[in-house]
């Protein structure tokens, strides 16, 4: 799971590198209801607490954490919540993750 500021390009390239993933793309919509609960368009980092076998390795990118508050979906796209930082720290590791924070490279 990338989790990274809205609207921010990234070289996906130098972050599968970064990530040590051999290809990086978007879930399958069948697997991501199986993993996370939820559908293409509402993927959110709340999802992971539907990952009970841990399956999701999490990145989340260091400026993105380096904000006051973060949106997401609530496990659907009709809906937004905030939380701070630190908080989704605590959620991702309470869902059994250890959350991997990265510079993400920016480009195309």
């Amino acid at each position: 799971l990338v989790v990274m500021l809205d609207g921010r390009e990234v070289n996906i390239k130098a972050l599968q590198n970064a990530m040590g993933a051999a290809r990086l793309s978007f879930g399958k919509a069948e697997l991501l209801l199986e993993v996370l609960g939820v559908i293409p368009g509402a993927v959110t980092p709340f999802g992971l607490i539907n990952d009970c076998e841990q399956r999701v390795r999490v990145f989340l990118d260091v400026d993105m954490m380096a904000a006051e508050l973060v949106n997401f979906h609530p496990l659907r796209n009709d809906a937004t919540t905030a939380i701070a930082p630190d908080d989704l720290r605590h959620f991702v590791a309470a869902c059994g993750h250890d959350p991997r924070e990265l510079k993400f490279p920016l480009g195309r």
